[in-house]
């Protein structure tokens, strides 16, 4: 099996086409070897159009050793052979496709493409300028040596994450103590992403195509499959008794869907297709709601099967991970290069609100009664729902990915530490 790494390389606008694989170069350069080409589309002087900015080193496509850049897909390429890009997308896509009759699994090994200066912890942090200062004092490290952590949920009991690297869900208890391993993906290609938890079991996506739903019980068992043969699982949400999903959108083809299946078994339910790259979910009882990196928010009130999809929000810059709470939904931005932002608009529609702007690259978020709550690569945000400065909770993470909180404390993951974090609120 080839294997291919692929990153998201936006944020790139009015570089020189043909310099973009020297900018490249140094977030590629532990994979493979030889120098970067480009796949075979002339990047300097061959312009085409794309909707989607992705970067994908293919390390032993090439007889004559060379990692082949794929970018097809960036948001465009002038005439005069500069790019347009939107900035890149922090979390990876992966798919499994034939190429020259081998399989190429993408990997998703995450990492950032910089093309301006290193992060700090002192960047503008809201629409009033300056973050605020810390609160809810010193973080503790709930689990360590969990290098490759992303996803997070919390529950009355214990704190839930998954494991890219070593291909693992995982769960230890909120006060601290030994983490348990609740399940482990037997291949390369079961590698878990998202995941939630209801009050039996946790759920998580294995993230290939095909790939699947899975649960196992809060103690522990044998996982069970909810959905098999899924084209690129990738974030989740459990409620009124039916896990939800997105399915990757497909490299040129508006593929994406958004899906459901019930809790006590059943065959999966296509809510939405042919979507613009979706990305985020949230559900609730009113409906479903998500993102589509083409720039939108979604909902579709119907819960079940024969809903409509309707545009909340639209023309916004790499919308990531939404949370919602009966009233509004907020989300993500990663937006331009230092220009990220979290957004909000009624759940019943009207004009998206900014929370925050100037952010690093906001990515995970979470919601309670009174705050919005981020991570945004060296930091954890927080901001009041009715807007206000934001404040920072934690600073000085290698790379904060996911957040979740309860009635007290806030919780997140480290991927590059490989830490389990938590706080104070």
């Amino acid at each position: 099996m080839i294997q291919a790494v692929q990153r998201e390389a936006e944020g790139l606008d009015g570089i020189p086409a043909r310099d973009v694989l020297t900018l490249l170069e140094p977030a590629f350069q532990n994979v493979g070897t030889g120098p970067l080409v480009a796949d075979g589309i002339g990047l300097a002087d061959d312009p085409f159009q794309g909707t989607f900015g992705t970067a994908r080193v293919d390390p032993d496509i090439s007889n004559a050793g060379h990692r082949f850049v794929n970018l097809r897909a960036l948001h465009s390429i002038s005439r005069e052979g500069t790019i347009a890009g939107r900035r890149r997308d922090e979390n990876q896509r992966m798919s499994s496709r034939q190429k020259n009759g081998a399989d190429i699994l993408f990997v998703a090994l995450v990492a950032l493409v910089v093309v301006a200066t290193g992060c700090g912890d002192g960047r503008a942090a809201g629409p009033g300028g300056g973050a605020g200062s810390s609160g809810g004092g010193t973080p503790a490290v709930l689990a360590s040596g969990e290098r490759g952590a992303w996803a997070i949920a919390v529950d009355a009991t214990n704190v839930y994450w998954t494991n890219q690297e070593a291909r693992t869900v995982m769960k230890v208890p909120i006060a601290g103590g030994t983490p348990v391993t609740l399940a482990m993906g037997a291949t390369a290609t079961e590698m878990p992403w998202d995941l939630a938890v209801d009050s039996d079991a946790v759920y998580w996506n294995y993230y290939s195509s095909p790939g699947s739903v899975m649960t196992t019980p809060l103690a522990g068992g044998t996982p069970a499959t909810v959905a098999a043969q899924q084209n690129g699982p990738r974030n989740l949400a459990v409620a009124n008794g039916n896990v939800y999903w997105i399915n990757l959108w497909v490299l040129g083809d508006n593929s994406g869907a958004v899906m459901a299946a019930p809790l006590t078994g059943g065959p999966p339910v296509t809510l939405a297709s042919a979507q613009d790259d979706p990305n985020g979910i949230a559900v609730d009882v009113d409906g479903i709601f998500w993102s589509n990196l083409g720039g939108t928010i979604m909902k579709m009130s119907s819960i079940g099967a024969g809903g409509v999809p309707v545009v909340l929000a639209s023309a916004q810059p790499g919308p990531q991970h939404l949370a919602v709470d009966g009233t509004n939904v907020y989300w993500t931005n990663v937006g331009a290069i230092d220009n990220g932002s979290v957004m909000k608009v009624a759940e019943a529609g009207g004009t998206p609100v900014a929370l925050a702007t100037g952010q690093q690259g906001p990515f995970g978020i979470a919601v309670d009664g009174t705050s919005v709550y981020w991570t945004d690569v060296t930091r954890v945000m927080k901001v009041a729902i009715a807007g206000g400065t934001p404040v920072v909770v934690a600073s000085g993470q290698q790379r904060a990915t996911d957040v979740a909180v309860d009635a007290t404390s806030i919780y997140w993951t480290d991927t590059d530490a490989g830490t389990i974090m938590k706080v104070a609120k």
